[in-house]
């Protein structure tokens, strides 16, 4: 755990944590990387890995995709202000969602796991706006979409909730989730936790607008 200078996000200035994971691929792991605020438990934000799982936080029986069973590779965003829809409560412990095509075709299950995808490097991120948070997982931290090969990450998931609190965020926290033991370790490098610069709507359609134009004009001119 460490103590950090108290970070709030702004509109113009989300804040981003990621960090990078070795994952030797072995089962019933519990480890995270995470931040929250240090003066009561709120704001929780948790990613890594996880071996149980909770209900669907858009209302239904079970985490989607994977039909209530665990996948490994998870996130955590509890104790924040009220959730907007689709959410109905706090997404405690979810999987990211990843692309069937990387499941190995004769295993046991029809699940994505970290036995499917095997040993590697793998980073995991969280972005948390004054009224969202996006998670991202970036399998073997290539910058790839390793079921299509093309540019992007592996998973993402954006939900609509709010910070609470005047001082959200003042504790970096790294190792077994939310306290709990884990059979085995991990390995944490390239933390980072920094302001990001959010272009508004309108100046980035204005932005795309401009740059259409000189394509345009460009074309004119040959």
């Amino acid at each position: 755990m460490s103590e950090l200078q108290t970070l709030v996000p702004t509109i113009e200035e989300p804040i981003r944590l990621s960090a990078d994971m070795f994952d030797d691929a072995l089962p019933n792991k519990r480890v995270s990387v995470g931040i929250r605020s240090s003066t009561e438990p709120i704001n929780i934000i948790e990613l890594g890995r996880w071996n149980a799982f909770a209900p669907d936080p858009t209302g239904g029986l079970a985490p989607p995709p994977n039909n209530g069973q665990s996948t490994g590779f998870a996130y955590r965003v509890m104790n924040f202000g009220p959730p907007s829809l689709p959410l109905v409560q706090q997404p405690n412990f979810q999987y990211f969602p990843l692309d069937p095509s990387l499941d190995r075709p004769f295993d046991a299950d029809a699940l994505v796991t970290p036995a499917d995808i095997g040993p590697g490097w793998h980073r995991y991120s969280a972005t948390i706006g004054v009224n969202f948070v996006t998670l991202m997982l970036d399998l073997f931290r290539d910058g790839l979409n390793n079921a299509t090969g093309l540019p992007g990450v592996d998973s993402e998931v954006t939900w609509s909730i709010v910070p609470r609190g005047s001082a959200p965020f003042d504790s970096l926290r790294i190792g077994a989730t939310s306290g709990v033991t884990s059979v085995s370790g991990a390995v944490v490098d390239n933390i980072v936790l920094e302001r990001v610069l959010s272009i508004p709507e309108p100046v980035a359609l204005t932005m795309a607008s401009m740059a259409a134009l000189a394509m345009a004009c460009k074309r004119r001119r040959r």
